[in-house]
C-alpha cells in the first residue's frame, strides 16, 4: 500500500525542518516539540487500533467507537 511513502514522507520533512534550522535556536526547539508530538500522535493512535489490526476480541462497545468512517464498518 501507501505506508511506506507516507512514513518515508514524515521523515524526509522532519529531517529537512532539522537540517534548515540553527542549533540552538527557537525554531529548532519547535521543530524537535513537533517531531515528539508527531511520534507520541503515532504510538497513541496505534495502541488503540493494535486489537483491531490484529484482529483480537474486543467488547463491540470499542470497536463501535474506533469505526469513525460508515465506510469502515
Amino acid at each position: 500500500m501507501f505506508t511506506p511513502f507516507v512514513i518515508l514522507t514524515l521523515v524526509y520533512l522532519l529531517a529537512v525542518g532539522l537540517e534548515r534550522t540553527p542549533r540552538g535556536s527557537a525554531d529548532r526547539r519547535i521543530v524537535c516539540w513537533l517531531a515528539a508530538v508527531l511520534v507520541v500522535l503515532i504510538v497513541g493512535v496505534s495502541v488503540l487500533y493494535y486489537p483491531i489490526w490484529t484482529a483480537m476480541p474486543v467488547p463491540y462497545e470499542y470497536w463501535q467507537r474506533l469505526m469513525l468512517l460508515p465506510s469502515w464498518i
